[in-house]
């Protein structure tokens, strides 16, 4: 009776741990845009099916790079673009293509055994063998991901509204006031002072000293 009981406990617990299992590693996504689901990492790999704006998907992992990751979507299993997918990160959603290492998604290879699992029935599932020897997506260098709030950098000082007018107006005031005064015939170009009477011509018949 022992040993029963123990066998029931033993499965019951089988029973609940498994959806957590199957959880491990998944993080939750949604599509930003119409998104064409593949059958491997590159654009030339037959389309499994096209998803609207605003799908859920589930993420598997992605590739080094992050610019393709494996989802699913219901009964559909493939390859999606990861620019246009989209998880929450810091409360707001972020493109898994940028932001994917700080999620912390895990880094997956593909190959042609996924085909295997997921597409027999295909009709292009007969051109396995064309796929087969495919070799890995090239390795496109990216910057590395900024954290949220770093998508723009603060504005530099004295660019708040209104500063630039404000800027323009004290500009023109302090050209204006060192501008330097005409010169007065006889006087200084400095401006300094000059007798009132000394830039008068002597009047017609009077003789200069």
């Amino acid at each position: 009776m022992q040993r029963v009981l123990i066998g029931a406990v033993a499965a019951m617990g089988a029973l609940v741990c498994a959806p957590a299992a199957k959880s491990q590693g998944v993080s939750a996504a949604t599509t930003t845009q119409v998104v064409n689901v593949r059958a491997g990492p590159q654009r030339d790999y037959p389309v499994v099916a096209v998803l609207g704006p605003g799908t859920p998907v589930h993420v598997y992992g992605c590739v080094r790079d992050y610019a393709w990751c494996d989802i699913d979507a219901g009964r559909v299993r493939g390859w999606a673009y990861a620019q246009f997918l989209a998880s929450p990160y810091e409360s707001r959603p972020v493109p898994l293509i940028d932001y994917g290492a700080w999620i912390g998604l895990p880094v997956i290879v593909f190959s042609i055994g996924y085909w295997d699992q997921h597409y027999r029935g295909r009709p292009w599932y007969r051109d396995r063998p064309h796929w087969a020897h495919r070799p890995p997506p090239p390795m496109r260098p990216r910057p590395p991901p900024r954290p949220p709030g770093a998508d723009r950098p603060p504005p530099p000082a004295g660019d708040a509204p209104g500063a630039a007018a404000q800027t323009a107006g004290h500009a023109a005031r302090a050209t204006h006031a060192a501008a330097p005064a005409p010169a007065r015939p006889g006087g200084s170009a400095a401006g300094g002072p000059v007798g009132s009477d000394a830039w008068r011509q002597p009047p017609p018949g009077a003789h200069r000293m």
